[in-house]
């Protein structure tokens, strides 16, 4: 199962393929349910903390093709 298929976005530290990937997708046409590029952080809890302040700003609905 792909995360499109669940409108899933996904969390990647691989900035350069997903950005590709990203431009490609807006180029064919098609939707995604967002894509999450957090800088690389040495501590989980600084991510897991500014992951769920991205949570509470942005709903589905408004994370498309982000």
């Amino acid at each position: 199962m792909r995360p499109q298929d669940d409108q899933r976005a996904v969390l990647t530290f691989n900035i350069g393929d997903f950005s590709a990937l990203h431009i490609q997708w807006l180029s064919d046409g098609r939707q995604h349910s967002g894509i999450i590029l957090p800088r690389q952080l040495s501590e989980i809890g600084e991510l897991v903390r500014r992951l769920s302040r991205h949570l509470e700003l942005y709903t589905a609905a408004n994370d498309h093709n982000l």
